[in-house]
């Protein structure tokens, strides 16, 4: 699991921080009375495609996250209800 987060961390970590950029940039631009927008256009259609992929890994791992969590509800639904009976016990025992 550690490789797959670390791999996703190094793919979009930086077009994240790039797009992110250039929005900034863009906020702060100040073009007098005719602005031209065309690097922050350019910018967006070079890195559009990158965020949409990041989006959709994105949805694809939570839904596959929740379809695991729904076949698997009752198993982790005893385990914490075991651990919740024993740590009573715990209480019970100690007095705490």
């Amino acid at each position: 699991m550690a490789d797959v987060r670390q791999e996703f961390e190094e793919k979009y970590t930086k077009v994240i921080e790039n797009f992110q950029q250039k929005l900034m940039d863009a906020d702060n631009f100040h073009g007098g009375d005719r602005p031209d927008y065309k690097e922050f256009w350019q910018a967006w259609r070079q890195q559009g495609p990158a965020m949409l992929n990041l989006t959709k890994e994105l949805m694809s791992y939570f839904k596959d996250t929740d379809d695991w969590y729904k076949e698997n509800k009752h198993i982790i639904d005893r385990a914490m209800y075991e651990e919740g009976m024993r740590h009573a016990e715990r209480e019970a025992r100690d007095g705490t």
